[in-house]
């Protein structure tokens, strides 16, 4: 059960680090773009960011329904 709870762990740092990542970076770039087209792209990947998180939330969820009565 451990084994299952840090990979999940690690793959919501791993998505929340690349979505904020992907999203800074993206927004910080010189890009030929209109004012429009940039706040169109934003809106569209900015829930990027959300993945990381809401797969923690899982996981810690996941992990409490899992391990609840084992201990002693």
């Amino acid at each position: 059960m451990l084994a299952v709870t840090v990979t999940g762990a690690l793959g919501a740092l791993a998505c929340t680090v690349h979505g904020v990542a992907f999203v800074w970076t993206t927004l910080r770039a010189d890009m030929a773009i209109t004012l429009w087209g940039e706040w169109v792209m934003t809106v569209c990947y900015l829930p990027v960011v959300a993945w990381g998180p809401l797969l923690a939330a899982v996981t810690v969820h996941h992990h409490r329904r899992r391990t609840r009565g084992t201990r002693g």
